[in-house]
């Protein structure tokens, strides 16, 4: 969940023109009456509001919004601040934290018109909590938001037929022993590894070799805590050549040995 401290939560129905820097991060739901709109973001960037509704937009401080709004206007806007989120001036990208890693947000989604309901029951339902102020409907509020963005990272790919990359990953997820070593895994995708390598990052924002040995730890995880194999038969069935290596990647990960994890875990 984002941690955020909230500004405002408004549903905005007047007519406005203006033109504004933005100080905080701002979320913004349109619906309806917006005759032009423009945002400038810190790198130069430009977008463009389209014709068809609905919308949603993250704009960073710092970034410029310009825009002509009639009667007809119907848009929320959320005013909030977060560590959790920042502009990658190299990128041009909105980097999402999410634990240790950082996501990549698009900055303008378009909203299916089957989303529409759904996505305005959150917008609703995270200010009214916002406007209770308790610590429990803020914490709600926030879960409203992160709800939200989620829902960014998947409108913004949602391809009619696995990608690529895609192949790429469930292969890997298939060969949990680690039979085959990358470069087949991607042949068996269609494409070789050197093309692979980039879109494999930008979509899943880790590198074939992280994600194939972050899945072999969580696979070594659910073992050790849901079957009765030891750990070298674990070791062998993560497609570690010896236990040490296992014992030594899994420390890293977890922070814990693989007998503590035994004692914790192992009912």
């Amino acid at each position: 969940m984002l941690d955020t401290v909230f500004h405002l939560v408004k549903l905005y129905n007047s007519p406005e023109v203006g033109k504004v820097q933005q100080g905080f991060w701002r979320l913004t739901l349109a619906l309806a009456g917006i005759d032009s709109w423009k945002v400038t973001l810190p790198d130069g960037r430009e977008i463009v509001a389209p014709p068809e509704y609905p919308w949603l937009a993250l704009i960073p401080p710092k970034a410029v919004t310009q825009f002509e709004i009639g009667i007809a206007r119907q848009n929320w806007a959320v005013s909030f601040e977060s560590e959790g989120l920042r502009f990658d001036n190299r990128s041009g990208r909105i980097l999402l934290r999410s634990g240790r890693d950082w996501l990549s947000v698009p900055a303008f989604t378009a909203v299916p018109i089957r989303r529409r309901e759904s996505m305005l029951s959150l917008f609703e339902s995270m200010s009214a909590e916002w406007r209770k102020g308790t610590p429990e409907s803020l914490f709600r509020a926030r879960l409203a938001l992160s709800s939200i963005l989620a829902d960014m990272l998947d409108l913004a790919r949602e391809p009619a037929k696995p990608s690529p990359e895609e192949k790429f990953r469930d292969a890997i997820d298939a060969d949990a022993g680690c039979h085959f070593n990358l470069a087949v895994l991607a042949q068996k995708s269609g494409v070789s590894l050197n093309h692979l390598r980039l879109q494999f990052q930008k979509r899943f924002h880790l590198s074939p070799v992280q994600y194939r040995n972050r899945r072999r730890l969580q696979t070594a995880m659910e073992l050790i805590s849901g079957s009765g194999q030891n750990l070298a038969s674990i070791a062998e069935q993560t497609g570690f050549l010896h236990l040490s290596h296992l014992s030594a990647a899994f420390r890293r990960h977890y922070g814990i040995t693989l007998r503590e994890a035994l004692r914790r875990y192992r009912q």
